[in-house]
């Protein structure tokens, strides 16, 4: 059994998606030697480009409706969690309760959100 190639549309570019990751790679090795708000920064941008890896490789791979559905269950899923689970602030809120809840956990990570986990028997 052969593969018919020729109804398949030749995708180009498909070896830029090992050099996005490669570039999130080597941001992710620079992330233990910065702090503060480079850090953030860092991170927003390690983010962007994994998430931009993803796109461009199903945009590649699978073609445009591909990008729009990867695209649209990635937001709608998103924000169907932050909605359901995830209590943006309340650890701020129960500071002011209890002010010996600490800024910061494990490796110096902000503690701002809490997120709900629940198994209803």
């Amino acid at each position: 059994m052969s593969v018919d190639t020729a109804r398949r549309p030749a995708r180009v570019g498909v070896g830029a998606v090992p050099a996005v990751f490669g570039v999130a790679v080597l941001a992710q090795v620079a992330y233990p030697l910065t702090s503060g708000g480079a850090r953030d920064v860092l991170t927003v941008a390690i983010v962007l480009v994994v998430a931009g890896a993803a796109l461009l490789h199903a945009y590649l791979s699978r073609g445009p409706l591909a990008l729009a559905v990867l695209t649209a269950v990635t937001v709608v899923g998103g924000f169907a969690v932050e909605v359901v689970g995830v209590h943006t602030g309340v650890v701020d809120m129960m500071r002011q309760i209890k002010p010996s809840i600490p800024e910061k956990g494990v490796d110096g990570i902000p503690m701002r959100d809490e997120l709900e986990l629940e198994i209803v028997l």
